[in-house]
C-alpha cells in the first residue's frame, strides 16, 4: 500500500496504546488493492472538493444589461489588425500611445481631435494594447503614425505598452520600411532612465526600416513644463503634416465623437453612480472595489498642515490581497462645489439627475466612462472636472462663446499663452471656474451661460477620472486585509493670493473620508492594489531606506516587518533609516512606532534630519540627503563589503541627489575594482542594488 495512504487509515483506526501497535496489514488480494484504490481516489476527490471550485459564470450574476453593445467601458477594436482598422475607417493618421498617468493618452486625444478640426484628417487615437504588434508592418506608406510613449519607474513602459515593448526586445524579423513616423516622450530627467522607452522604440523600429519624419522630441518634466514641451511639437507636427499631405486649415470645427442621449426610461439601479470600470486586461492591478476605512487619524502634531493616515479594510474582499511594497490606487471624488460650478455654467441645473446614455460615433473612440450614468454622477465620479483647462480646450470654447464679449476675452489667452499661465497662476481655473470667469466679463448671467456646450464636448475635452497611487505604510504580514494609505493634504497657494489654495483632488478627498470615518463607520474609498518592484530585500540583507515626508510610508512597513521578524527569532540584517522632515514638533510621523521598532530590532537605527529646525551634529538646518553624505563612509563600505541594498521613496529631485551623495562616496571610500565607476553603479543598480518609489 502507498505510504500516503497510511496517515488516514490510523485516523480511522481507533487509538491503541504505543506499545500495542502493530504495523498495518499488507493488502494481500485484489479485493484489498482494488479497496485501496478507490480510498486514495475518493480522498483526493474530497481534497480538490471540485463542488467548492469558484463558479466560472459567477460574474453573469453582477453584469448589468445595460453594459452590452458598448455600453460600458468595452474596447472599441474589433480587430486587432491596426492597418485593416485605418482601412475599415478610412483614418490617414493614427496616434499610438503608452500611458500610466494618463497624460500621453490626454495628448493623444487632444492631438487627434486637433488634427480633425484644423485640417479635415481624419485621424484616431490608439492604445498600444489594443492592437497586435505584428500588424505595425501593414500599415501602408500613405499612412502617418505617430508614438506618444512615457517612461516610468525604473525606465518601464506603461502597462499598456509593455507588449509592444518586449516584442521590439526581441528584434522582431518584420520590416517597417512603409513607416513614416513621428515620436513624442514623456519622461523627468530626475530619473535615471530618462525617457528610456521612446529611445528603445525608435531605435527599434529604425532598425526594421521605418522612416522618422523628425527626430525623436522628449520632455522633460523636471521643472513641471511638458505641457509647454508637448504643445510646442504638436504645432512642429500639424505643420508638418499640412505640408507634407497638402492640409487646408479651416477655423476649428467641433464634430462630436460620442453622443449623449437622455433617458428617462431608466431607473437609478441601473446607473452608474461611483464605482469606478477597470480594463479587465490590466495584469498589474486587482479588481476596483469598495472598502470601508476601518481606522483614520492626524498625523501631523501643531501643524497648520494635514497628514493622514487610513487603514482600508479588505476582509470583504478575499481574493484581493497585496504584499509589503506594493502601491494602492485611490480613486476621488470631484467636490461637490466644481460639480454645481459646472452644472450651472451648462444650465443642467434641474437636469442633473437625468439618466444619460453614452455612445461612441467614431469606431475607433472608446468611450471614457461608465454608462449609463447622470449628469450629477458624470461630473462628481467620472470626469476630471477639477483639473487645469489646457489652451487647446480654451481655444476649442471660442466656438460656443454666448456673445462677442465673451469670445473677445477668451481670445486674448488663446493668442498670448503666457498671459494665459499667468491667469491660471493667479487663479483656480477649472473648466467651470473659467466659464463662470469668461461670463462675468462679458457682462452675462452667472448661471446657464454656457448652455450651448454640448454635454459630448465636455466629455471628449475633459477625460476620464483617474486613479491616484500611494505606497502602501503597511506590511502585508502584520496587517494583511488592511492595506494603509499615508497621504499629505496638498494645497497649492495661489501666486496673487497667497492665502488661497488650490486643493489636491486626491488627497483633499482622502481628508474628508479620515475625517468623516472618525464619526461614520460606513466611510469607504474605491481602491485597488497595484502591483511595484520596491519590494524589500530578503531579511538578511542590510538594508538602508532613505525617505523624506510621506515617502517613510513604505518604510514604516519595512521596519515593522523586520522589527516583527527578529520577535519569530529569525535572522535579520542590519538595518538603517534615513528619514528627513522640517521639524520633529510637527511632520515627525509614526515616531514613537519607529522609534519601538527599532529598539526591538538590534543594530537597526533611525537617522534624521530636520530641514526647518537644527540638524543634529551640525550648525544649521539639513536635508536627508546632508544625513546621508555624513555617513558616506560607513554606507559605502555596507554596499562595497555587506551587499547592503539602498531604497529611496520621496521626491525623485531628493533621490537624484541621494545618488549623487552615494556615488560620490563610492567612488571615495571604496576601490571598486574597475575605472568607470558609473558602469559599476549602472550594473549595481539593475541587480537591485539600489530602488526608488519616487514621483514629481
Amino acid at each position: 500500500m502507498s505510504s500516503a495512504l497510511l496517515p488516514y487509515i490510523d485516523f480511522l483506526r481507533p487509538s491503541i496504546p504505543l506499545g500495542q501497535q502493530q504495523l498495518p496489514p499488507i493488502p494481500q488480494t485484489q479485493g484489498d488493492i482494488a479497496a485501496c484504490f478507490a480510498l486514495a481516489i475518493a480522498l483526493g476527490f474530497w481534497y480538490c472538493k471540485p463542488w467548492d471550485l469558484p463558479d466560472p459564470y459567477r460574474h453573469v450574476y453582477f453584469e448589468k444589461p445595460q453594459l452590452k453593445n458598448g455600453g460600458g467601458h468595452g474596447r472599441a477594436a474589433e480587430t486587432r489588425n491596426i492597418a485593416k482598422k485605418l482601412e475599415e475607417t478610412n483614418k490617414d493618421l493614427v496616434i499610438f500611445w503608452g500611458s500610466q498617468s494618463g497624460t500621453a493618452e490626454e495628448f493623444a486625444n487632444r492631438l487627434a481631435r486637433e488634427c480633425y478640426s484644423r485640417f479635415g484628417l481624419n485621424s484616431m487615437s490608439a492604445d498600444l494594447s489594443d492592437y497586435d504588434a505584428e500588424s505595425l508592418s501593414d500599415i501602408p506608406e500613405s499612412k502617418i503614425t505617430l508614438f506618444l510613449l512615457s517612461t516610468y519607474g525604473e525606465g518601464d513602459p506603461s502597462d499598456n505598452a509593455a507588449s509592444f515593448y518586449r516584442y521590439l526586445q526581441h528584434k522582431p524579423s518584420h520590416s517597417l520600411a512603409n513607416m513614416q513616423y513621428a515620436a513624442f516622450g514623456l519622461g523627468n530627467s530626475s530619473y535615471q532612465y530618462y525617457n528610456r522607452v521612446v529611445d528603445v522604440v525608435a531605435t527599434a523600429i529604425d532598425a526594421m526600416g521605418a522612416r522618422a519624419l523628425m527626430p525623436v522630441t522628449k520632455a522633460d518634466d523636471v521643472d513641471g513644463n511638458t505641457e509647454e514641451q508637448f504643445l510646442a511639437w504638436k504645432e512642429s507636427i500639424l505643420r508638418l503634416l499640412q505640408n507634407k499631405l497638402d492640409l487646408a486649415e479651416r477655423e476649428p470645427i467641433y464634430e462630436p465623437k460620442l453622443q449623449v442621449k437622455e433617458d428617462e426610461s431608466l431607473d437609478v439601479i441601473d446607473l452608474h453612480s461611483g464605482e469606478p470600470v477597470s480594463r479587465d486586461d490590466n495584469k498589474t492591478s486587482s479588481a476596483v472595489v469598495s472598502a470601508p476605512v476601518s481606522d483614520a487619524r492626524e498625523l501631523f502634531q501643531n501643524s497648520s498642515r494635514n497628514c493622514v493616515h487610513l487603514d482600508v479594510d479588505l476582509s470583504a474582499h478575499p481574493t484581493i490581497s497585496y504584499k509589503t511594497g506594493d502601491h494602492i490606487a485611490v480613486w476621488p471624488e470631484n467636490p461637490a462645489e466644481e460639480v454645481d460650478i459646472l452644472l450651472g455654467q451648462l444650465g443642467l441645473h434641474d437636469r442633473r439627475n437625468i439618466p444619460i446614455g453614452i455612445k461612441s460615433l467614431d469606431p475607433t473612440m472608446k468611450i471614457p466612462v461608465p454608462t449609463p450614468t447622470s449628469t450629477e454622477f458624470l461630473f462628481k465620479h467620472y470626469l476630471e472636472i477639477s483639473a487645469a483647462v489646457s489652451t487647446d480646450t480654451l481655444a476649442s470654447l471660442l466656438q460656443f462663446a454666448p456673445s462677442p464679449s465673451v469670445r473677445s476675452f477668451l481670445g486674448q489667452y488663446v493668442k498670448n499663452r503666457q498671459a494665459y499661465i499667468q491667469l491660471a497662476e493667479e487663479n483656480h481655473l477649472t473648466l467651470g471656474r473659467l466659464l463662470r470667469m469668461a461670463a462675468i466679463k462679458g457682462g452675462l448671467p452667472e448661471d446657464g451661460a454656457w448652455a450651448n456646450i454640448p454635454l459630448s464636448f465636455v466629455v471628449e475635452v475633459l477625460g476620464a477620472l483617474r486613479p491616484r497611487l500611494y505606497s502602501i505604510s503597511s506590511s502585508s504580514m502584520l496587517a494583511p486585509r488592511k492595506p494603509a494609505i499615508t497621504a499629505l493634504v496638498v494645497e497649492k497657494p495661489l501666486l496673487s493670493r497667497p492665502a488661497e489654495f488650490i486643493p489636491g483632488l486626491a488627497s483633499t478627498h482622502l481628508h474628508k473620508v479620515s475625517l468623516s470615518s472618525r464619526s461614520e463607520p460606513s466611510s469607504s474609498l474605491h481602491v485597488a492594489i497595484r502591483k511595484s518592484k520596491f519590494r524589500p530585500p530578503i531579511t538578511t540583507k542590510d538594508i538602508i531606506m532613505i525617505g523624506a515626508g510621506t515617502g517613510i510610508a513604505p518604510f514604516r512597513a519595512f521596519l515593522l516587518e523586520r522589527a516583527r521578524l527578529h520577535a519569530m527569532s529569525r535572522p535579520v540584517g542590519r538595518t538603517i533609516l534615513f528619514f528627513g522632515c522640517r521639524d520633529p514638533q510637527e511632520d515627525y510621523i509614526y515616531k514613537e512606532e519607529l522609534e519601538q521598532a527599532v529598539a526591538n530590532l538590534p543594530g537597526a537605527e533611525i537617522v534624521t534630519a530636520f530641514s526647518r529646525t537644527q540638524y543634529p551634529g551640525k550648525v544649521g538646518r539639513g536635508y536627508v540627503q546632508d544625513a546621508v553624505a555624513a555617513r558616506g563612509e560607513e554606507l559605502s563600505m555596507m554596499i562595497a563589503q555587506q551587499e547592503a541594498r539602498v531604497y529611496v521613496c520621496g521626491r525623485a529631485a531628493m533621490s537624484r541627489e541621494v545618488a549623487a551623495v552615494l556615488k560620490d562616496a563610492l567612488k571615495a571610500n571604496v576601490d571598486l575594482g574597475i575605472e568607470n565607476h558609473t558602469e559599476w553603479w549602472t550594473s549595481w543598480r539593475r541587480m537591485g542594488g539600489f530602488s526608488e518609489d519616487v514621483w514629481g
